[in-house]
């Protein structure tokens, strides 16, 4: 009896120290998970921070390149030059005289071709015919650079009419000339000019639909271009530099 109950203890001695030493091995695991999970996460933390620190920088000094560019581009003789020019023709175009042929020509661009494109390249519903010309030089530059371009629009271009005699044709034609190498060698795709004026756009280097809108209210009065442009117009300071958040362009297509 006494062997049993000394075996007894004997065992309950032993279970408990196993059990401790169990206990103690799932402590010091759990310790050294939650010491090395923790020296994980700072070392990934430490890493995502540099990180975002070097792409922050890469993002600064590309956002710094481009307004650089952009202000001596458009501080250039060249480009002023040609400004001031096509500015001043296209007011002219406000008297030109627009027949019901290019009015026809237009419509059926605008309805038919341009305003379909839109609405499945981009997935907008839009009112029939939201985007015909409303004034006399609208529709007159509608006629020459897009129902008398070549096909299919869209294709980037440079904007160019065989068929348009004015004094803002013979504009566009010098300013394509001048502009052409510096647009290659700085890599733009287009520039356009506005009227800081009226917040007509007065040029557009790429043929393309937004040539003569207004974009004060206009079909593209509500895009983030427009937004630009009107914070722009009211600016004082000559190298006043803004950028715009991303957007589809409706007159890309």
């Amino acid at each position: 009896m006494s062997n049993r109950r000394a075996f007894s203890v004997q065992s309950k001695l032993l279970a408990s120290f196993v059990l401790l030493t169990i206990v103690g091995l799932a402590v010091s695991t759990a310790v050294g998970y939650m010491a090395a999970r923790e020296s994980l996460t700072a070392s990934a933390e430490r890493q995502l921070i540099g990180l975002q620190r070097s792409k922050a920088g890469i993002v600064k000094a590309m956002l710094t390149s481009m307004r650089n560019e952009v202000l001596a581009f458009s501080a250039s003789e060249v480009v002023t030059q040609a400004a001031v020019a096509l500015r001043s023709a296209h007011r002219d175009l406000q008297r030109v005289e627009v027949t019901p042929q290019m009015t026809e020509a237009v419509r059926r661009f605008h309805l038919e071709d341009y305003d379909p494109a839109v609405a499945k390249n981009l997935a907008l519903t839009r009112a029939e015919g939201w985007s015909l010309p409303t004034s006399p030089s609208e529709w007159y530059l509608h006629y020459h650079y897009l129902t008398q371009a070549p096909k299919p629009y869209g294709v980037s271009r440079p904007l160019a009419a065989p068929t348009d005699s004015s004094r803002y044709g013979a504009a566009v034609g010098e300013a394509e000339a001048r502009l052409g190498s510096s647009m290659k060698r700085l890599g733009f795709e287009n520039v356009i000019l506005v009227d800081p004026d009226t917040l007509e756009v007065f040029y557009s280097y790429e043929e393309s639909a937004i040539l003569g809108t207004n974009l004060g209210n206009g079909p593209y009065a509500s895009s983030n271009l427009a937004a630009l442009a009107r914070t722009l117009s009211t600016s004082k300071e000559v190298n006043d530099y803004r950028v715009g958040d991303f957007e589809e362009y409706r007159p890309k297509l």
